[in-house]
Order: C-alpha cells, then sequence, then structure tokens
C-alpha cells in the first residue's frame, strides 16, 4: 500500500476548508506547501 503525502488530519482540515468555499489548492498551499513544489 503507498503511503499518502498527507496526514488523515490534513486531509480532514483541507476537506472542511474546501466545504466551506475555499479552493483546495489555496488549502493545500497553507498546510503544505513542500508537497506542491516540482521534484527534482
Amino acid at each position: 500500500m503507498k503511503r499518502s503525502r498527507f496526514t488523515e488530519t490534513q486531509i480532514i482540515a483541507i476537506l472542511k476548508e474546501a466545504d466551506s468555499g475555499e479552493k483546495i489548492e489555496v488549502s493545500i498551499k497553507r498546510k503544505a506547501p513542500q508537497f506542491l513544489e516540482a521534484p527534482r
């Protein structure tokens, strides 16, 4: 099974923010910006 990039807590927080109307990309940038960087 592949390991997730995000913890369960981070995923729940991002989904709650998306449910309130915020864009998912914005939430991810704020919660875990290191995962949006391009691989080297």
